[in-house]
């Protein structure tokens, strides 16, 4: 028998389509900074140029890397500004042939194509994850086609198509399989993400808390599988460039307003006891050069102690809550309390957020989700980096309101007698 087709889901998804071509429209030939770093990565491996792809400004923050300057104007780009390439060797390597062949426009244009509707099926997925005790699909769909138009942890996102968004799609697809039993698959795509971005590789630890080893396998697996392939197609000294360049960025605090660490929190917290030695927080974009060991033993503590926290309050879980509460919590720690904090680390939490109708009581997670959505919203950031030239001002409170987020979920747990079945999508 033919399922009957629901209007409201055919509305919702009708406008996270209309969504995506309104962001598409919006970048189709903008420079994305942050992308553009992989294009030229990819160039310079293609042409040889080995050399040029870790170069950075002193400090790694300061915007385009002189040695980069004369290739990008003459690929056409002017004196756009271009991020410093951050990434393992190895995706320089496979981007190499699409960058050689394709002129920087059109390869931006390409992966507008590709991870605008990636963030839309991210949305998608982190519903599946949570679909047996949320709000209905329909409901889903405009609550995010709203929060995705409005805040400013997507508008980071977009506005520089940062690789992230694939690496949230492969997280949330990896989970959502292993939701599905698909074991080894979860833990292939895990390996895959994990691989561009060392940070989901944290959210292994999820597979060995449920003591679900094919997926952990799969993981390790995928991940030395990768690791030797890189080693045999671009040798070990790009990757010691790259671990040379990891550890640069972590030498460094970089305290500005789109970088929403809880190290500078801790760092602020502190200097005002007079624990750090002095140093200017006052100002616009400040880069500060080694990071004081009181300030980050404060900060491993604090994540220690979240990350236990967290452990004892998902062990008694159900089982079908205790996956998506622990994908939740767990991603907003390894990005809060990780050494960067860029805004679009919190995509995970902005395409679950919906969630918060279900992961906490009915009438306090309406509430949360609305205060949440109002304080991360692009009208507040535009308003609070307007209003107030120290970056702290709005770095500590956006931290801070973070973490409170995450004790609000493992604090708060629903009454039986709110948690509804939601309909699957037709």
């Amino acid at each position: 028998m033919q399922k009957q087709i629901d209007m409201k889901v055919v509305v919702g998804l009708i406008c996270l389509a209309a969504w995506c071509a309104m962001e598409i429209t919006t970048l189709w030939n903008v420079v994305p900074p942050d992308l553009a770093a992989l294009y030229f990565a990819g160039k310079f491996f293609a042409n040889g140029q080995t050399d040029l792809i870790y170069a950075a400004p002193e400090g790694f923050f300061g915007g385009t890397p002189p040695q980069w300057v004369d290739p990008i104007a003459a690929s056409g780009l002017g004196d756009q500004v271009v991020f410093p390439y951050i990434y393992p060797p190895l995706w320089a390597a496979v981007l190499a042939p699409l960058s050689n062949a394709m002129a920087p426009h059109a390869f931006f244009n390409l992966f507008a194509l590709i991870e605008i509707p990636m963030i839309a099926a991210s949305s998608i997925l982190a519903w599946r994850l949570v679909r047996r005790f949320t709000m209905p699909f329909w409901a889903w769909l405009l609550v995010s086609v709203g929060l995705l138009a409005t805040s400013a942890i997507s508008a980071a996102a977009i506005v520089q198509l940062q690789p992230q968004i694939i690496v949230v799609f492969l997280t949330l697809l990896a989970f959502e399989r292993y939701q599905s039993k698909q074991w080894v698959l979860a833990g292939v795509l895990l390996g895959v993400a994990a691989m561009f971005k060392l940070t989901p590789a944290g959210l292994a630890l999820i597979f060995l808390l449920n003591r679900q080893w094919r997926s952990f396998a799969g993981f390790v697996i995928t991940c030395a599988v990768i690791a030797i392939l890189g080693l045999v197609v671009v040798g070990v000294d790009l990757h010691l460039e790259f671990l040379n360049a990891i550890d640069g960025v972590k030498s460094v605090m970089f305290i500005t307003p789109i970088n929403f660490s809880m190290q500078t929190s801790v760092y602020a917290a502190l200097a005002a006891l007079g624990l750090t030695p002095p140093a200017d927080l006052t100002g616009h974009n400040t880069l500060l050069f080694g990071v004081p060991t009181v300030v980050s033993v404060t900060t491993k503590v604090m994540f220690a102690v979240a990350l236990v926290w967290l452990i004892r309050v998902t062990a008694q879980e159900t089982s079908e809550r205790r996956l998506p509460v622990q994908l939740f919590c767990l991603t907003l720690l390894i990005s809060l309390f990780g050494p960067l904090s860029w805004a679009h680390y919190f995509l995970v939490q902005l395409v679950m957020l919906p969630a918060l109708v279900g992961f906490l009581a009915k009438r306090a997670g309406v509430i949360l989700l609305l205060i949440t959505a109002f304080v991360t919203s692009e009208v507040v950031y535009v308003m609070l980096t307007e209003t107030f030239s120290n970056d702290l001002f709005i770095v500590v409170p956006m931290s801070c309101f973070l973490l409170l987020l995450f004790v609000a979920v493992v604090t708060k747990r629903p009454r039986h007698d709110e948690i509804k079945q939601a309909g699957v999508p037709t």
